[in-house]
């Protein structure tokens, strides 16, 4: 929520390839990431078929979930869409030492459930020879209720509601040897939480809009050359605050790799923040 990321929300189904970068290789495709990055990554289908892929689970406590992959391949545009929700109960017994140590009586939890639902939408239209215009839709919703401590009674509730919504359209091609790739991006996310007992209701939410273009080569064998510009929009709104602040920044950069040995590489990378 509003920068952070919780990896227990976003579903394995949803990516089909993922990328840990380690350390300030990360920097060539994100700013701020001198630690490292993990990058989520949608393959372009190459076979024009139509398919479809359900699964359901169950388990204890009332949990169940399941996930939808299905995709539809016209003559030129391919639709591919995937869901994935999960719903809990999360009513499990225990033993409420509070009453007695010796005898506990057995007891359910209460005010302790949650879910998650997931919907993502892809669309990829070929351009000509060699480009491809793509799109995603990703919408994603959690709530849990944040139950009391074991053995305490509360009469009111306590839940939050995160609500998070990523567009994205890109365009890709390649020329003479070089790569590139133009992206567009807009990213919501709104974190509602509540509390009765504590008259609280506070709500947060960030908007935060970016564009990047990436030009890329593989000069010689061993070389290669990887340059790009970035522009990001961000802000944040909030009901606790009486400043919304608002960020505008610019990033360039430029990197150059060779690769010594297989084991061995260098990199120079040179960045700059307008």
């Amino acid at each position: 929520m509003l920068g952070q990321v919780d990896f227990s929300l976003i579903p394995v189904v949803f990516s089909d390839r993922v990328t840990l970068n380690f350390g300030s290789a990360a920097i060539s495709e994100s700013s701020g990431s001198l630690g490292g990055s993990i990058q989520l990554n949608n393959d372009i289908p190459q076979i024009k078929k139509n398919k479809t892929a359900l699964a359901l689970y169950g388990g204890s406590f009332n949990t169940f979930s399941g996930h939808l992959k299905t995709m539809f391949s016209g003559k030129k545009v391919t639709f591919r869409t995937r869901y994935a929700g999960t719903f809990s109960d999360n009513d499990y017994p225990y033993k409420d030492i509070s009453v007695s140590r010796t005898h506990p009586p057995e007891k359910r939890r209460k005010k302790a459930a949650w879910w998650h639902h997931n919907l993502l939408q892809e669309f990829f239209l070929p351009v000509k020879s060699s480009g491809m215009l793509s799109a995603r839709i990703w919408w994603q919703q959690a709530y849990r209720e944040i139950a009391p401590p074991l053995g305490v009674t509360r009469k009111g509730d306590e839940n939050q509601l995160l609500t998070s919504l990523k567009i994205v359209a890109d365009y890709s091609d390649t020329f003479s040897g070089w790569f590139l790739k133009g992206l567009f991006g807009y990213v919501y996310d709104d974190h509602h939480y509540k509390n009765t007992t504590a008259f609280i209701d506070s709500r947060n939410y960030s908007g935060r809009f970016t564009s990047r273009w990436q030009l890329k080569k593989q000069l010689t064998d061993k070389l290669y050359y990887n340059a790009g510009v970035r522009f990001s929009h961000i802000r944040v709104l909030s009901n606790n605050y009486t400043v919304n602040p608002v960020q505008r920044r610019w990033d360039v950069q430029q990197s150059c790799s060779y690769q010594f040995h297989k084991r061995l590489s260098g990199h120079l990378f040179l960045k700059n923040h307008l």
